[in-house]
């Protein structure tokens, strides 16, 4: 690094290590104290009833500046490595200015989708919540303990019935890749081998073949990932369960079922998500 960055390091580093004592945060220890600065605290701020005094910890100072200049050099040398020159700096700024417009059009479709799921999440917990309240506030221990045998056994169903749907799509899943090599190894057989334009349908065929391999290993993956998670969530529904009824006394107020049940229909909701995204693939016919 040459003395100009370091200047300039050490320069941002003052500028950025003065702003941040505009973070205040009180001292507990001390009553109507307030310290600025960060990382480390470098002004103190006593407020007072008749006037407002403040002292500044020069080796804190001292300590930012020197910690905040060597994130600016850091940064530098980064933007240095990426940028071999001051045109492809400018090349690329001119590229985001470009790409703003569709920057901002990707943020509000993510901002829309997150309040999409948001409402999603909560109108799921609130059904929850208003199918709890058609429960008893204290239920009697009788009916309790049914009443969480009733979950533990609904979780074990679950479980069996979810293992089964899961290996059947892992299964059917495998004899699609089976199938697809199987098709393509007798078009490849079809196809001659002087002929350019039969050398290119073989490459045409070669591609699509890995793409739809491809997109059979993404599926794979993402069944096993949550047949894991639903497997996960049952459990935890029924562990909670075991533990409302190691400690039931006379009775089992209504809001101990809230996460047995709510973990019970969260699994539910995943593995039928999971069954609605998997995708049957096949090799086309061009």
């Amino acid at each position: 690094m040459n003395a100009k960055a370091l200047v300039a390091s050490v320069l941002c580093g003052l500028a950025i290590a003065l702003l941040t004592g505009l973070i205040s945060y009180a001292l507990r220890a001390v009553v109507n104290t307030c310290s600025h600065g960060y990382p480390l605290p470098w002004l103190t701020t006593c407020l007072g009833q008749q006037s407002q005094a403040f002292w500044v910890n020069i080796p804190n100072l001292v300590i930012d500046i020197a910690l905040w200049s060597v994130v600016v050099s850091v940064a530098l040398l980064m933007l240095k490595k990426r940028f071999r020159s001051k045109q492809d700096l400018v090349d690329e700024v001119l590229k985001t200015v470009h790409r703003i417009p569709s920057i901002i059009e990707n943020l509000v479709e993510a901002l829309f989708y997150l309040l999409l799921i948001s409402f999603v999440v909560y109108a799921f917990f609130e059904v929850i919540q208003r199918y709890l309240e058609w429960f008893p506030e204290d239920i009697k221990r009788e009916n309790a303990m049914n009443l969480l045998n009733a979950i533990i056994q609904v979780d074990g169903i679950l479980l069996g019935f979810f293992g089964l749907v899961f290996v059947t799509i892992l299964n059917e899943l495998q004899s699609q890749k089976a199938a697809l090599i199987t098709e393509y190894l007798k078009r490849v057989q079809t196809i001659g081998t002087v002929d350019t334009n039969d050398i290119a349908k073989r490459a045409k065929a070669s591609g699509t073949l890995e793409r739809l391999l491809n997109a059979l290993n993404i599926s794979r993956k993402q069944v096993l990932q949550w047949m894991g998670w639903t497997t996960l969530l049952l459990i935890a529904s029924i562990l909670l369960a075991f533990s409302r009824m190691a400690n039931l006394g006379n009775a089992l107020g209504r809001s101990e079922l809230y996460w047995p049940v709510t973990l019970l229909f969260v699994a539910v909701a995943a593995f039928l998500l999971t069954v609605s995204r998997v995708k049957t693939v096949e090799l086309g016919s061009n």
